[in-house]
């Protein structure tokens, strides 16, 4: 298993909300894509790879969004 800084950024679609929530995390995982459907309830899901060290992947639930960024350590 891999080990990855995750960077989980959430975004409310409300436009007088203030700033979305950032968590920072280290986890341990084979497939960062795997993780994410596994801690998501619904919505599409989008993977763009950043460098061959960063995966990003973004959630949209109807204007929800969330952002996972996978940094290998």
């Amino acid at each position: 298993m891999k080990e990855y800084e995750l960077v989980t950024e959430s975004f409310n679609p409300c436009a007088g909300t203030a700033r979305g929530e950032t968590v920072i995390d280290e986890i341990t995982t084979d497939d960062p894509v795997e993780y994410v459907k596994q801690h998501t309830k619904s919505g599409s899901i989008s993977v763009e790879r950043i460098s061959q060290e960063t995966v990003e992947i973004t959630v949209d639930d109807k204007g929800y969004i969330k952002k996972y960024t996978f940094t290998e350590i």
